[in-house]
């Protein structure tokens, strides 16, 4: 058996991230590539998802540790070529074993996304990706029967959520009071006739 599971290349296009999986069970193997030499690089992450996200310091690899065990993703690390995996730092912990978890980076490369989705409730982390720290804060907490993805625009955020909308809605506000919903604008209102299945935010268009 063997698969390649996700790539993400650097922001500067120099460092290929992959994840390969040679034994079916979905424990990922991380593998880095010089891309400028075509030089496989030492560092190696094993037991991870295959969820990536660079940081924009061209070194910084955000990814998933998944527990040896159940094989659910469960902790977020950080990972800094060149340093030693097994000490690599704890961004983020999901005590609740009912979520899945995702790390991504946004449209517009400002932010790292820690997604968290569960069968009625969903939760989104954000990080700004020039950020050393990469301090991660909630978008909108987590509440049952609330489901949301959300979006960076500018000063604000795009977000499709299924508050008071069965058939989810998109809405805009602004960062400091995207979790205040009487902040919320509809982009596109709720309808009884139609699913909103996603949405994406684009900067020209």
């Amino acid at each position: 058996f063997f698969q390649i599971g996700n790539t993400e290349v650097s922001p500067d296009g120099r460092i290929l991230a992959w994840a390969e999986d040679s034994t079916g069970r979905r424990q990922w193997l991380l593998h880095f590539k010089n891309l400028d030499s075509g030089q496989d690089l030492p560092d190696r992450i094993a037991n991870a998802e295959a969820s990536l996200a660079w940081a924009n310091d061209n070194k910084t690899l955000l990814y998933i540790e998944k527990d040896p065990v159940t094989l659910l993703g469960y902790k977020v690390r950080k990972h800094v070529l060149g340093t030693d995996p097994a000490v690599d730092p704890l961004v983020y912990e999901e005590t609740d074993r009912s979520f899945y978890m995702g790390v991504y980076k946004s449209r517009s490369d400002r932010y790292i996304n820690i997604g968290l989705q569960s069968t009625v409730s969903s939760e989104q982390w954000v990080a700004d990706a020039d950020d050393p720290q990469l301090a991660f804060k909630v978008l909108i907490p987590r509440e049952r029967d609330h489901e949301y993805q959300a979006e960076d625009f500018g000063g604000d955020w795009i977000v499709r959520s299924n508050w008071r909308a069965k058939n989810f809605r998109v809405v805009r506000a602004a960062a400091a009071r995207v979790a205040d919903r009487k902040a919320w604008k509809d982009v596109v209102a709720h309808r009884e006739d139609a699913f909103v299945d996603g949405a994406s935010v684009f900067r020209d268009f």
